[in-house]
């Protein structure tokens, strides 16, 4: 069974022994940039778990044949699903998704159901992470206008959790897809098509981006403009999800303008470290989760 899983796969070097348990994260291109396989295979050597997790590339077009084949495979225990394919895999999981993700509309974290089908079941750990770290960094921060840019799959989940701490009235969304204007009105948000947005930030003192631009390819470009930043309050805030580079183009020049910025470093920690928890039941602490991860 597994010689069909890596035949979906894109990365063609992979070896998954036959009988072999493992995880894995799941996404256009895991195998060059995901951080999840190093801190999960932490954990499970921290925790004597014979168990390990792959990255497995796999394009849209294969990703539902790839799914339904993990699925049917029982050494599957579940992982992580990154860009960008946490929309298409809360589809495939229709109904079997927590009330969090239904609200997202997209999961990060396949697990698998201790009720006798066994089946596979999704989950969104981003939200919960973003926002808890966000609160552990800024305790100072109460309430104010924020400004969410880019509304994937992980943008929809900090939406949700920031939206749901601070009000949302106080947020507003910025996005290319004029479907995202549904998300903004469950959350009682509000939603600006990209062009639309203009100079005049200074209305936000926390802004958060989740797009892909400071990422991988897009290392060299950054989602505002630099005369967007004129007119920003001198105690604006900058939060990147991103976490590789620690320091993006956009929180490069935020930090030259002395403003406070934030790195998706510790919120990738602990959002895999939630996803472990779901994965591997028989951990219930979240702390020492963490800390094999980061050992």
């Amino acid at each position: 069974m597994n010689s069909k899983i890596l035949d979906l796969i894109e990365n063609k070097d992979l070896v998954i022994k036959n009988n072999q348990v493992f995880t894995a994260i799941i996404g256009l291109n895991p195998s060059k940039n995901a951080r999840s396989p190093i801190l999960w295979n932490k954990a499970f050597k921290k925790f004597n778990k014979e168990c390990k997790m792959f990255p497995l590339d796999v394009n849209e077009k294969k990703l539902i044949l790839l799914l339904d084949q993990l699925n049917l495979n029982q050494n599957f225990l579940g992982g992580a699903i990154t860009i960008p394919h946490k929309t298409s895999v809360a589809e495939w999981l229709n109904n079997n998704i927590s009330g969090e993700a239904k609200k997202i509309g997209a999961v990060n974290c396949l697990y698998r159901s201790e009720k006798e089908s066994n089946s596979l079941l999704g989950t969104n750990t981003d939200g919960e992470a973003s926002i808890s770290t966000f609160l552990k960094k800024f305790k100072d921060y109460k309430s104010g206008n924020i400004l969410l840019l880019g509304c994937g799959g992980a943008g929809k989940a900090v939406a949700t959790f920031f939206s749901k701490k601070f009000g949302g009235k106080n947020l507003t969304i910025l996005s290319r897809n004029q479907e995202d204007k549904l998300l903004a009105t469950k959350l009682n948000s509000s939603w600006v098509f990209w062009n639309d947005m203009g100079d005049n930030l200074e209305k936000f003192n926390l802004i958060i981006n989740c797009t892909s631009l400071g990422f991988d390819v897009n290392d060299k470009k950054m989602p505002l403009r630099t005369k967007q930043f004129k007119k920003l309050k001198k105690n604006t805030i900058f939060f990147d999800i991103i976490y590789n580079p620690k320091q993006t183009l956009l929180l490069e020049y935020a930090s030259k303008l002395n403003l406070r910025t934030f790195n998706g470093l510790n919120m990738n920690l602990e959002q895999a470290a939630i996803a472990f928890r779901y994965v591997n039941a028989e951990y219930k602490n979240l702390n020492l989760i963490i800390k094999a991860m980061n050992e």
